[in-house]
């Protein structure tokens, strides 16, 4: 096999290729669709070897962030790949490496991304980005014999169990004390109009870091995609925007997943009343388990800790969500950058890719 390869910007010329490579790595293809959707003003690198054939990919998606007081550009990498024959022979590293000159040339300093646990230790080790932290998984089980059954194979330690687990399972799910004399009124909504933008104006200082969440990235994000059932939720006081919820489910590691997706509120009781109101949704629609990531430096992890939601240990985590990142230490301050207590990321930053 001849192992030279030439790194070169994606044209849509190679969307076949691009299509084939992951056939090769994953036994199945992109849906175009959500390729167009992903990457209509993405950069791209790839590795061609001497026939042409694409055997290495790092796509980037541009994205505003928050960072401090200023608005600035950011790349997150998704969907990086390389041929299972062209493994083992520098694709992964000289990809990371020219990938960050040309994005670099376009006024994008740091760049961030998910790995698997598969090219996690490349990230870490071969080319030194920051392993920041892991995303903690809280969970609330809904029902609970289901989780039970998942992880306990014994017929008669289930049986042991089942009455144990209802009663963990009906303990209060959240205090309304406050809520209750609040006119606060939850409905669907199926697009974020302007008054998101003025929520995000408001809130932002929550945050060191964060995605910008105004209307144009919300819509992007979880209105315009492709293939994804989204449940979006506002909650207004007396005409005021107060926050939302997005919510998706799932089948997943054979069981029915809600996902707290994203989340934003003026206030920890908006949060809970809005956590309340996707229990009763995922609760309706026979989920099993409701999910949501979070650093626990964030005030939303202490409002799920209060809504009953419980942290993972990783090793009862189906997967762990490793946060890596790289920055240009002359243009882009580490010692912010790389703190976990200044990001704010949820599951609508991750299941991108």
């Amino acid at each position: 096999m001849n192992s030279s390869f030439i790194v070169k910007e994606y044209t849509d010329k190679y969307k076949e290729k691009v299509f084939r490579l992951r056939k090769a790595v994953y036994n199945e293809t992109f849906n175009e669709d959500e390729w167009n959707w992903k990457f209509r003003s993405g950069k791209i690198l790839i590795a061609v070897n001497h026939e042409d054939e694409v055997i290495s990919l790092r796509p980037t998606i541009p994205i505003r962030l928050k960072f401090r007081d200023k608005t600035i550009k950011s790349g997150m990498n998704v969907d990086v790949m390389t041929h299972p024959d062209y493994r083992r022979m520098g694709l992964f590293s000289t990809l990371v490496n020219e990938s960050f000159k040309m994005l670099n040339g376009l006024g994008i300093f740091i760049v961030y991304t998910f790995p698997n646990n598969f090219s996690f230790p490349g990230y870490k080790k071969r080319i030194k980005w920051k392993y920041v932290d892991s995303l903690p998984l809280l969970v609330k089980v809904l029902k609970p014999r289901n989780v039970v059954k998942k992880y306990i194979k014994n017929k008669n330690v289930q049986k042991c169990l089942y009455p144990l687990a209802d009663v963990f399972a009906s303990l209060i799910f959240i205090s309304k004390t406050k809520s209750e004399n609040r006119n606060l009124s939850i409905n669907q909504i199926y697009f974020f109009s302007g008054d998101f933008d003025l929520l995000w104006q408001k809130l932002s200082n929550q945050f060191e870091i964060a995605v910008i969440r105004d209307s144009k990235y919300l819509n992007w994000r979880y209105v315009q995609r492709p293939g994804y059932d989204y449940k979006i939720f506002s909650a207004v006081e007396e005409g005021v925007l107060k926050g939302y919820i997005v919510l998706r489910e799932d089948n997943m590691f054979d069981l029915k997943l809600g996902l707290v997706v994203d989340i934003l509120t003026f206030d920890e009781d908006t949060a809970c009343s809005l956590l309340l109101h996707a229990y009763n949704v995922f609760k309706d629609n026979d989920m099993d388990i409701m999910g949501c990531l979070m650093f626990d430096t964030s005030m939303y992890f202490d409002v799920l800790k209060k809504a009953g939601f419980l942290k993972l240990p990783k090793k009862y985590s189906p997967k762990e969500f490793f946060f890596v990142v790289k920055a240009d230490d002359e243009i882009i301050s580490s010692d912010i950058a790389y703190s976990s207590k200044n990001w704010f990321l949820t599951f609508g930053d991750i299941d991108i890719a």
